[in-house]
Order: C-alpha cells, then sequence, then structure tokens
C-alpha cells in the first residue's frame, strides 16, 4: 500500500484500474493518494464482491460497505464496477490504462487470464502491477506467472510480505503480446 500511494503521487496516472477489490485496503490506498495529490486521475475497482475459494464467499454486505466509504470519501473521481474480470474489458478502450493493478483470483489459470487480457488495454509508458507473487501455498499461483513474465518485460520485484512485481510496459511488449512473441 505504501508502494502504490508513493507510486501514485510520482506518475499522477490519469486512469488507475485495479482488478479485485474486495475490502478495498490496496484500492483506499490508491483513491486516497489521488485525493491528497490533487491528481487528475479517474479510478475505477473491478470485482463481482461475491468472493472465491481463496478469499471466502460472502453477500452483498461487503460491497454496500465499499461502496458507501467510497462514495462518501472519493466519490468525485472514483468508480466501482460490479462485474467479472473479463465481462469489464468492454468498459475500457486499449492502450488507455496508466496503472492496472491486478489482485483478483491468485490461481495460476486466473492471473495468467487476467495479465493476457489486460495487458493491451494498459498505455504505452503504463505499469502493470501483480500482488501476491511471493506466496507459494495451496492453490496460489501469482508467483508462476511472475516467473514467466518477469523474464519477458523489463520488471522490478518487492519481496517482503506477500510480493509485488512491478512491470513498466513499452510499446515492443504489446506488439509482443499481439504476436505471441517474447521480447
Amino acid at each position: 500500500m505504501p508502494f502504490a500511494y508513493e507510486l501514485i503521487a510520482a506518475n499522477e496516472p490519469r486512469l488507475i484500474v485495479e482488478l479485485g477489490v474486495h475490502m478495498g485496503d490496496s484500492y483506499f490506498s490508491i483513491c486516497q493518494s489521488c485525493k491528497e495529490h490533487k491528481t487528475d486521475s479517474l479510478v475505477y475497482g473491478i470485482d463481482s464482491w461475491k468472493g472465491d475459494l481463496q478469499a471466502g464467499f460472502y453477500d452483498e454486505t461487503v460491497f454496500r460497505k465499499v461502496d458507501h466509504y467510497n462514495k462518501i470519501n472519493y466519490g468525485e473521481f472514483s468508480y466501482l464496477i460490479k462485474k467479472d474480470f473479463t465481462e469489464a474489458l468492454v468498459d475500457f478502450d486499449d492502450e488507455s490504462i496508466d496503472l492496472l493493478h491486478i489482485d483478483g483470483l491468485h490461481t495460476y489459470e486466473s492471473v495468467a487470464a487476467d495479465f493476457y487480457h489486460w495487458l493491451p488495454k494498459v498505455r504505452k509508458g503504463g505499469i502493470v502491477l501483480l500482488h501476491d507473487t511471493c506466496v507459494r501455498e495451496g492453490d496460489f499461483g501469482v508467483w508462476k506467472i511472475w516467473q514467466e513474465i518477469e523474464s519477458s518485460y523489463p520488471s522490478f520485484h518487492f519481496d517482503h510480505g506477500c510480493g509485488l512485481g512491478i512491470m513498466p510496459v513499452s510499446y515492443t511488449h504489446l506488439r509482443a503480446h499481439e504476436t505471441g512473441r517474447n521480447v
């Protein structure tokens, strides 16, 4: 959360998307940075707010609490989208996102799909964050997709906590994704 807060202050991204909001810990850290640093950002949090096998399943109460807090504190620039990540793809133009934070279902298959489906939505010079890259328990697979992409893209990694992978996106990476080649 402190890194995301400072990343917002340093880069002032115009369009930020977080996949997997749940209770909003990292999401609201991003929103707070936008507010305090007076960035001209739009922030979108996408989640089904139903839960999953890893986070547990929950009822509508979680979404209502997050939505209420969001409207009161960040409603002028922050929007919650209650959809599946794949369904929400159509809501964003290609190469429009400045900062994409992937923090949804942490299985290898889910994170790989999120990364490859959403990568074309990130603009040249944008940044992708992958959370929980150091968790190697149960069916967590973020570490595995991170191992695959960190050598194919410029990247930086925080090992502490649960791990955070940071990947700046360049035009050559977007072209490689389109053609299926590694760069």
